[in-house]
């Protein structure tokens, strides 16, 4: 065979196996082609130890002498086929582990030319190979960065969102030490909650004295979703419970509707209920969760607080009249003394 024909054969033969997208196909590509320009009756291709390309007789089993037939030329005994001339050429060990091309035939032995054209071939398909393991490793480094670029935003996101919670908490707290109106204080509280929760509809359920009928006292978001019967039900839910509800309702034209309610304890009692329906697929459930559960501890304590004030207020003043009693003015008497 010339050089120049030579040349051209090697070229076809990488272009024919660089054009496969994964490495089994790549393989078959190769062996086939290979047993087709020596007219062997077997070839292989062997990849890290392994068979990973075969042609030839018996497929559904790969002659074992195939893996360990040293690089060069010389003869195999092939099962059902006898003895064979074969040559070996070396896949680059850069590339796979152990790799080699073999052909076997009983026409001829291989000749100085037939070697370096299965040189050439074993160095094209080492080229393919290369070629699809440096994209794929380029492709799960791109994934492995794409993953810590995730997990930095939400650690980012979540850090944020913890910073706005405590700056929200504050401003709560300093409401209730600063005894405003306990209406204007719940409903801080609904819309911190809300806009925390990525504007969220939050509902705050207590119950009505002395009949007990759950009653919204603050909402925050379309008006519409006050008194939302779903919402109801999670946060009565919550109440039996003590404990944090999640619920997902059925699809609308919106979307699933997420509903999670929290219970507000005033003393160890369950004393109302925080709810919040969110966005299809918002955030993770555990953070809604820890916000709204910091949230109904706000509540808590502000009904704690108004709790506290009105018995104080009404130890001091006549129940009938509204006006101030005995125990207050011995109160101030003593304090005057």
């Amino acid at each position: 065979m010339s050089t120049r024909a030579s040349t051209e054969q090697l070229t076809r033969y990488l272009t024919a196996v660089s054009a496969p997208a994964d490495e089994p196909e790549v393989t078959a590509t190769a062996v086939r082609l290979t047993a087709t320009a020596f007219q062997a009756d077997v070839a292989a291709a062997v990849i890290d130890g392994a068979v990973r390309g075969y042609h030839g007789p018996g497929r559904e089993a790969v002659p074992v002498g195939l893996v360990g037939a040293p690089p060069g030329t010389g003869m195999l005994t092939v099962d059902g086929l006898g003895r064979l001339h074969v040559a070996v050429a070396r896949i680059d060990d850069t590339v796979v582990d152990g790799g080699k091309l073999v052909v076997a035939r009983t026409a001829a032995p291989f000749d100085a030319d037939d070697r370096d054209l299965l040189a050439g071939m074993a160095n094209a398909l080492g080229l393919a190979l290369r070629g699809l393991r440096t994209i794929a490793a380029g492709r799960t480094m791109l994934a492995e960065h794409e993953r810590e670029a995730g997990e930095r935003l939400r650690l980012l996101t979540a850090l944020s969102t913890r910073q706005r919670l405590l700056e929200t908490v504050l401003s709560i707290q300093r409401a209730i030490g600063g005894r405003k109106p306990l209406q204007e204080i719940l409903d801080a509280v609904t819309s911190g909650a809300g806009r925390l929760l990525d504007e969220a509809a939050v509902t705050l359920v207590l119950p009505d004295q002395p009949a007990g009928q759950l009653r919204t006292a603050s909402t925050f978001g379309p008006a519409e979703r006050s008194g939302d019967p779903l919402v109801l039900a999670a946060a009565a839910e919550a109440m039996e419970a003590n404990c944090v509800v999640a619920r997902t309702t059925g699809r609308t034209p919106s979307g699933y509707r997420s509903i999670v309610a929290a219970p507000v304890t005033v003393r160890g009692v369950v004393a109302g209920s925080l709810a919040a329906e969110t966005a299809d697929g918002h955030g993770h459930v555990v953070e809604q969760r820890e916000l709204l559960t910091a949230f109904a501890q706000q509540v808590g304590l502000a009904l704690t607080d108004a709790r506290t004030a009105a018995a104080i207020h009404d130890a001091h003043h006549d129940q009938v009249t509204g006006l101030p009693n005995r125990a207050l003015f011995l109160d101030r008497v003593t304090t005057a003394l």
